[in-house]
Formats: structure tokens, sequence, C-alpha cells
């Protein structure tokens, strides 16, 4: 779903100011997924494949669900302190 120009723009500054003065990046996280419009039960979203879903993918049309997932490997600069998935705002 499209936000707009203004609220994007204002998403976007709220983000680098976050990730400037709040957290320091680990890792990238790659995540795979699909897209759908179907309002679907875990039963069937476990049978779905997933395919590479690249920062940047554009999805959230009108009444589009989005099933992500990704693994994670905290690298050892991470032992001990909060983790924090910044999945980043966006359409």
């Amino acid at each position: 779903m499209k936000l707009g120009r203004q609220w994007e723009e204002r998403l976007r500054i709220w983000d680098e100011a976050f990730a400037a003065n709040l957290y320091h990046k680990l890792a990238t996280v790659a995540l795979e997924g699909f897209t759908t419009r179907d309002a679907l039960g875990m039963e069937a979203v476990l049978q779905k494949e997933c395919v590479p879903f690249p920062m940047g993918t554009l999805w959230g049309r009108k009444w589009e669900y989005g099933w992500f997932k990704t693994k994670v490997t905290i690298p050892k600069e991470g032992a001990g302190k909060r983790i924090l998935l910044h999945l980043g705002p966006g359409s």
C-alpha cells in the first residue's frame, strides 16, 4: 500500500536517525517469502514455496499479504547484547 510521498519521506528520515543513533549494524539478513491475496492459515503457509525477496522488492498491493522467513546467525560482536531485527519501514 502506498503511503504517499510526505509519509515516505518522514519514514526515511526516522529510519536514518534510528540507524545513526540507536543501534549498530551487525549483519544483513536475507529474506525469503511469497505474496498472496489469499488469507492463509499457518498450515497452508508452510506448504508454499518461498523465493528470495531482496531489499527493494515491491509488494503490498491492496489486500496482498506478504509471508517471509529467514535464518539469523548472531555474530560474536553481538554476544551478550540486545539484538534488534530491523526490517525497516517502506512499502
